[in-house]
Parts: C-alpha cells; sequence; structure tokens
C-alpha cells in the first residue's frame, strides 16, 4: 500500500476515518494524502489557482495544520502531503484518487439526507461510482484499531479469484487479520444461522464460510455483522445506473447507513 487517500472535511465524522488511516499508515507506511475538496462552480479540479475568498483561504490554512499534526504523529513512520481541491466532492476525490496514484480511500460516512440522498444518492455510493480503487466507509462512532476480524458478505456470483480477493490476500499477509464470509440466502422465515464450518478458498484465505437464511438481504448483513462480532464489514459495490438510483437505493447504501463498524467496499 503506498498511497492512502483520505477526504476531510473538518468534521468530526472526517476526523475519525483520519484516525483510522493514520494507524493504517503506520503499519503500511507509504504516503497519507489529506484531501480537502473545496466546492466550486468550475468544475476543473486544477482551479485551485484561481483568486480565493476568505473561506477558501481558511480552509487552506485548516488543512496545513491538520497536515502538520498528522506528521507530528507520524514521527517518520510515514509520508503526509496535503491538497487543495476546487471541484465537486467526489470528482474532486477521483481527481486526487488519480492524480496522487491513491491505491484506497478512507472517508467517514457524512451522509445526505431526503431529496438529495434520492437524487444523487449518497456522498460514498457516489464516490465509489467514479473511483476504481477500494473505499473504506468509516461511521462517526467506529473503532479506528487495525482490524482483527473481516466479515465478508458475498453472492452466488461472487467471483473469489478477482481482485478483491488478491487484495484481501496480501492485506492478510500484512495485517495477520481473520476473514470469514457468508452467503444471504432469501427465504420466506427467517431461521438461525447454521455453525460455521472452516473451508478453504484459494491459499486459505477464509477461516470460514457460513449460509445465512434471511428475508432481507439488508437486514440479513447486519445482523451476520453484529452476532460475529467483526471489526470490519467487506462489500462489493455493483454499480447501478441513475434510473435504478433514484428508484432504489442499494445495498451498499443501506449498510453503510446502518452499520456502526467500518465497511471496506471494492468495486465490482
Amino acid at each position: 500500500m503506498k498511497s492512502i487517500i483520505v477526504p476531510v472535511d473538518f468534521s468530526a465524522c472526517s476526523d475519525n476515518a483520519l484516525e483510522l488511516a493514520v494507524n493504517l499508515a503506520r503499519e503500511w507506511g507509504g504516503i497519507l494524502q489529506l484531501v480537502h475538496v473545496y466546492p466550486s462552480s468550475i468544475h476543473n479540479a486544477e482551479a485551485s489557482l484561481l483568486p480565493q475568498n476568505r473561506t477558501s483561504v481558511s480552509s487552506r490554512t485548516r488543512l496545513e495544520l491538520m497536515a502538520k499534526k498528522v506528521r507530528e504523529k507520524a514521527d517518520g513512520a510515514f509520508h503526509v502531503e496535503a491538497h487543495f481541491i476546487r471541484d465537486f466532492v467526489p470528482e474532486g476525490i477521483a481527481f486526487a484518487v488519480k492524480r496522487y496514484q491513491g491505491d484506497i480511500v478512507v472517508m467517514g460516512t457524512h451522509e445526505p439526507d431526503g431529496l438529495e440522498q434520492k437524487w444523487k444518492g449518497t456522498h460514498t455510493s457516489r464516490i465509489l461510482d467514479v473511483v476504481n480503487v477500494p473505499v473504506i466507509a468509516v461511521p462517526p462512532d467506529a473503532k479506528t484499531s487495525i482490524p482483527e476480524y473481516l466479515l465478508l458478505a458475498m453472492d452466488d456470483h461472487t467471483d473469489t479469484e478477482g481482485e478483491p480477493f488478491e487484495v484481501m490476500r496480501e492485506w492478510k499477509a500484512k495485517l495477520g487479520y481473520g476473514l470469514g464470509a457468508f452467503t444471504i440466502k432469501k427465504t420466506a422465515f427467517n431461521t438461525q444461522a447454521s455453525q460455521p464450518e472452516p473451508i478453504a478458498l484459494g491459499d486459505d484465505l477464509l477461516d470460514y464460510r457460513d449460509e445465512v437464511d434471511h428475508t432481507n438481504t439488508i437486514q440479513g448483513i447486519l445482523h451476520e455483522a453484529a452476532w460475529s462480532d467483526a471489526d470490519w464489514l467487506v462489500l462489493i459495490h455493483k454499480k447501478r445506473n441513475p434510473i435504478g438510483k433514484l428508484f432504489h437505493t442499494g445495498v451498499t447504501e443501506h449498510v453503510v447507513a446502518s452499520t456502526a463498524i467500518p465497511v471496506l467496499i471494492f468495486r465490482k
């Protein structure tokens, strides 16, 4: 892991995500990239060269002060860079991922509500649609320590030879976490989860795999995460078209909005 992109908006939510990113950077090394996207009517992420008003200057100052504090925490264990970008939030973050060769995005789950969410989607889903790297969505009160146990939600179409599994093998070797997986089997009535059995997937990536009966996929995922006492939940996100987003909120958005633990999201 060479470059961790951390969007910051100076809220308590993004502060919590930053704390987790700092802990990951200590383990991985590399560069922690602090990115503040200043909303602009000019659709150009390079527009930071334009004259700034007082608010943008204040944001730049806060970003530099934040970077200074993180460098003190790093104490040479990893590098810290700060970037001020003028653009819409998802596009600005996508620009940062590409420009600074981000390997992962660690972000707080500060979500819009009402019509904005229905029409545009949540911040998390909008960013997932425009970046091609894994995203860790961190709830405001989530634990920020290095995870000891991850839980992967799978379906019958999950490709166990795809990029997410290659990344998880690499991280497991580096961080030493346990990894379990489960598949939701939708039924008319909920039944008690079966006793998980150890199973080898590839080179023993999974410590166990389970099948869970539940009437609702989202509730089944949340129930299994709580039952297993996982530190992180892992999801494979499927991108949907704009019409689908307007009339239906996806599994990823629901789970991220409802869980109290970080969610590691890979884009399918």
